[in-house]
């Protein structure tokens, strides 16, 4: 195991920002890449607060909106909520489509084991998502190490989960 991968595994003293992390774990082209995203994501008011070891949570107004997590030589987002084609309407083409298939995350049978200590894990469940039938689905959408399309849908399902939030926010008065 070298330092980083030893490093990654014991917590943190403090709660460092994102760009800390992005420094230490990922290669120059990553860098850019995420400090690119993470600048977009402070740009339009959601700023990247430290969830847990190596993740920080985005959230609009109070509202869940996805995690970022960073390790060695890598990184995901994971949309809060779960995904079927009625909140992913602003997915009109086949690319569009391809990527969210290309993300759905199938379940590796964790054997049980308890999500949040209050309800134990339900294993995968079968969802059509946009016509294409997945079996033993988990959390359903997990962008690994996104490209520049990648990064494209998930800033038009950020647009499309604030606007749900503000709606939502609307509704609440």
């Amino acid at each position: 195991m070298d330092a980083k991968e030893n490093a990654l595994n014991k917590p943190y003293k403090s709660k460092p920002l994102i760009e800390c992390a992005i420094a230490e774990y990922l290669d120059t082209d990553m860098k850019d890449s995420v400090l690119s995203f993470v600048e977009y994501l402070r740009e339009n008011k959601l700023p990247p607060t430290w969830a847990s070891s190596n993740s920080w949570k985005i959230s609009f107004k109070g509202k869940g909106v996805c995690y970022v997590k960073i390790s060695t030589e890598r990184w995901h987002i994971q949309p809060i909520g779960h995904f079927g084609d009625n909140n992913l309407t602003f997915v009109t083409n086949d690319l569009l489509k391809e990527i969210v298939w290309s993300c759905v995350k199938i379940c590796n049978a964790c054997n049980g084991r308890y999500i949040g200590k209050k309800r134990p894990c339900n294993f995968g469940v079968d969802r059509t998502i946009f016509g294409k039938d997945f079996n033993n689905v988990c959390h359903y959408l997990i962008i690994k190490n996104p490209n520049d399309d990648m990064l494209g849908f998930v800033k038009m399902w950020i647009e499309t989960k604030k606007n749900e939030i503000l709606g939502n926010l609307v509704k609440l008065l």
